[in-house]
């Protein structure tokens, strides 16, 4: 069904997307572990297809992937399958607990970076900003067409605190929580949507 070196993701508990690399049905390996409540214990592992699914179904992710219509980023073509196996089973052992975050330090950041060669991303923490995005105009028009309520102003500026923390925690924390990782991969470059200069972007 699957071949080495594929991307792969299954649904959990309703709520996200859990992504690994497949190696074999014995052999998938995730950046996982640990409860939903305490993800600080994740780290890269092997685990057994049926392990990675966890009674769900796991289905190939497509790459190249645009996002927002191929209107904002996306995601290159995917190395040769060995390379992308090679930079999975590289990782093991390499992730000391204590280095997952939500929105910049996940699942698909890694898998991510395995596929393409160095795209430290997630189109998945992206969407979640584009959500938090239309939220904030629906309330902002729920304040306006309301009259100016004050339990919908309390709304709006209660969902306004996360517009910027986000985006910070998502381009910060992968530079203080994988850089000292990723660039002892052999013939390590600097890669992402804005390559020039040595960012958090670049991982």
């Amino acid at each position: 069904m699957f071949k080495p070196g594929d991307h792969i993701q299954v649904w959990r508990r309703g709520i996200y997307w859990h992504h690994g690399i497949y190696v074999s049905d014995d052999r998938v390996i995730e950046f996982g572990g640990g409860s939903l409540w305490d993800k600080q214990s994740a780290v890269v592992r092997p685990v057994t297809l049926a392990t990675f699914e966890n009674t769900g179904t796991a289905v190939v992710v497509p790459h190249p992937r645009r996002f927002l219509l191929g209107l904002g980023m996306g995601l290159p073509d995917p190395l040769p399958r060995d390379e992308i196996v090679a930079r999975a089973e590289w990782l093991i052992g390499k992730c000391p607990k204590g280095r997952y975050n939500l929105v910049g330090s996940n699942c698909e950041h890694v898998a991510n970076w395995c596929i393409t060669g160095g795209y430290f991303e997630s189109l998945q923490a992206r969407r979640l900003f584009m959500v938090h995005a239309y939220v904030g105009l629906a309330l902002t028009l729920g304040w306006r067409l309301s009259g100016y309520k004050s339990v919908w102003l309390k709304l709006m500026l209660a969902n306004s605190v996360w517009g910027p923390i986000g985006p910070f925690l998502y381009h910060t924390v992968p530079y203080r929580k994988w850089r000292d990782i990723l660039v002892q991969w052999p013939g390590y470059e600097p890669q992402g949507p804005d390559s020039e200069g040595d960012n958090a972007a670049d991982l």
